[in-house]
């Protein structure tokens, strides 16, 4: 399947030293999910950037990456590079579906997300598309913040650091974006 879908690339996809040995199975897998042609090509072309991103950060195997790798290849915002964001969500998935990845491990900024999301969900009621702008932005002032765990960093937040966070989101945002911003 993979050489019919991707005649002149198919060569180089399957050389790849982490992503090349499953190539066929992520492709068999977009297909039987029903993804056109176009977007299977699309996906197949990113590849190559994928493996080389992951090798960068020092993974040999395919077993030492988890979803969590995979997803921190996308960029915060999937618009600013959509084929790559689409590559490593199907990635993750597919390889997470037959057991290909490392197992998960909760990241403490993870954790605070995931209860951030159920708060959110059962407690506010908000509807998913609200919860997904929330989660965004939320995760977003993490990373701001360089959280990695220390509760003391969120007990020590000072009006300071909402204003830098917003000082440094604001320049790229229209009035409404950073109006939603600073609510969330």
């Amino acid at each position: 399947m993979l050489r019919k879908l991707y005649p002149r690339g198919y060569t180089r996809v399957l050389a790849l030293p982490l992503l090349g040995p499953h190539t066929e199975e992520f492709t068999e897998w977009l297909n039987a999910r029903g993804y056109p042609s176009l977007p299977i090509r699309l996906r197949l072309a990113a590849l190559p950037r994928v493996d080389r991103l992951l090798r960068a950060r020092g993974l040999k195997s395919l077993k030492d990456v988890s979803a969590a790798d995979l997803m921190d290849l996308a960029p915060l915002d999937s618009q600013d590079d959509i084929y790559l964001s689409a590559t490593v969500r199907s990635l993750a998935r597919c390889f997470a579906e037959s057991g290909h990845l490392m197992p998960a491990t909760i990241s403490p900024r993870d954790a605070i997300l995931s209860e951030y999301s159920g708060h959110l969900d059962r407690v506010r009621g908000c509807a998913r598309s609200t919860c997904i702008h929330h989660l965004s932005t939320a995760a977003e002032f993490l990373s701001y913040l360089k959280f990695e765990g220390e509760a003391s960093r969120l007990i020590e937040l000072a009006p300071s650091d909402i204003e830098g966070f917003l000082k440094v989101v604001g320049p790229r945002l229209s009035r409404g974006s950073l109006q939603h911003t600073t609510s969330h």
